[in-house]
């Protein structure tokens, strides 16, 4: 599962003008949605351009979640009966996903 946070550079809060990971789609350009609607609309779009097939939860432009768990600008978080059982934090502008896998297996019983 994944969950839609604030954009992180919106062009009316702190614009670049990247378009590294965005494939053909061109330079990322939209503004900080003001509502819950225009967040998920966002999130909907992006569910259809990378072709997500994880379920997306998305948080509330009072960015709760966000807030909660230090999310911004990416974590990875792994729960498990409604506790928190994994959090990554990222370093040098990337997040290791392999030690996250790792406990989601451990905890359904697989191995690597």
């Amino acid at each position: 599962m994944a969950v839609y946070i604030e954009e992180a550079h919106a062009v009316d809060e702190w614009p670049i003008s990247s378009s590294r990971f965005n494939g053909n789609r061109g330079v990322v350009s939209v503004e900080q949605p003001k509502s819950d609607q225009q967040r998920l609309e966002l999130a909907g779009k992006f569910v259809r351009d990378f072709g997500m097939e994880t379920p997306m939860l998305v948080d509330s432009v009072q960015n709760r979640l966000q807030n909660e768990l230090g999310a911004w600008p990416l974590g990875v978080y792994v729960f498990s009966d409604g506790m928190l059982a994994y959090a990554g934090a990222p370093q040098n502008c990337t997040v290791a996903i392999a030690p996250a896998r790792d406990v989601a297996l451990r905890l359904l019983g697989a191995t690597k």
